[in-house]
């Protein structure tokens, strides 16, 4: 069965990127993964929904959301709470209330991780919870509905201390539906799902299923990282990535 594969980027997707990242996978994307901070955010790094929902819709691959504030993690659960509701708040400016609530899911969230800031468990049992506990509320029209989120995570394979941040805040209560795990090899085409290559250093383990691999960053010097599902959740995660709408910014 062949990998299950996608990209994210740090730059406003267009048909040139698509059709780089598909000839480096040998097929379309399965995803695309974007950023999402704040909303009204004009930096080109996060996602600018006037322009990238109409490219995604037309070459029908779905967003895979990351919640962007890296330098950040390390703070408190109140700061979790709060970044989490700025990420909910611009995943909404993206995509419309109405929309998500028709997806029939709650679109996962991937928390973005990185070394050099040493993920604080507070922090992510505040961002997890805000997900799940509060997202957003409309209580009209009728009947009332809460889009919710699902928490999952973007994490660095040797990255010791954020697994175990992560395993204090799940035994806490947080929740985390799979981690990201960044690993790279050299090779482009998609490789073999390797457990080795995903699995947090011995002792540890990881406290959550491993769902995406991350195994190539930059690709050729740009901004293009490429990475492959777990073949026996792929389906199941691919039903929690958001589909471009047919119209963007609507918030109602």
């Amino acid at each position: 069965m062949p990998a299950v594969a996608g990209a994210d980027i740090s730059e406003p997707v267009t048909n040139a990127l698509i059709q780089s990242a598909t000839q480096a996978l040998g097929n379309k994307p399965a995803f695309l993964g974007r950023y999402f901070k704040n909303p009204q955010n004009p930096e080109s790094v996060q996602y600018q929904f006037g322009t990238e929902n109409a490219v995604l819709r037309a070459a029908a691959i779905p967003i895979l959301c990351l919640a962007r504030q890296t330098a950040r993690v390390g703070g408190t659960l109140e700061d979790g709470i709060a970044d989490a509701v700025w990420n909910m708040a611009a995943i909404v400016e993206a995509f419309g209330l109405k929309y998500l609530n028709g997806l029939g899911c709650d679109p996962i969230v991937f928390l973005d991780t990185e070394p050099q800031t040493t993920l604080n468990s507070d922090y992510y049992l505040g961002w997890a919870r805000a997900l799940r506990n509060q997202g957003e509320y409309v209580p009209e029209p009728q009947p009332a509905f809460t889009v919710r989120f699902t928490p999952a995570i973007y994490i660095n394979q040797g990255d010791d201390d954020a697994w175990k941040a992560l395993t204090t805040a799940m035994g806490q209560g947080a929740s985390c539906y799979g981690a990201w795990v960044a690993h790279y090899i050299k090779n482009s085409a998609p490789p073999a799902w390797d457990p080795q290559m995903v699995q947090p250093n011995p002792p540890l383990q990881a406290p959550c299923p491993i769902i995406a691999w991350q195994y190539i960053g930059d690709y050729q010097s740009g901004n293009l990282d490429f990475s492959i599902l777990e073949a026996t959740s792929a389906n199941a995660t691919l039903r929690l990535l958001i589909p471009a709408p047919p119209s963007s910014g609507l918030t109602s």
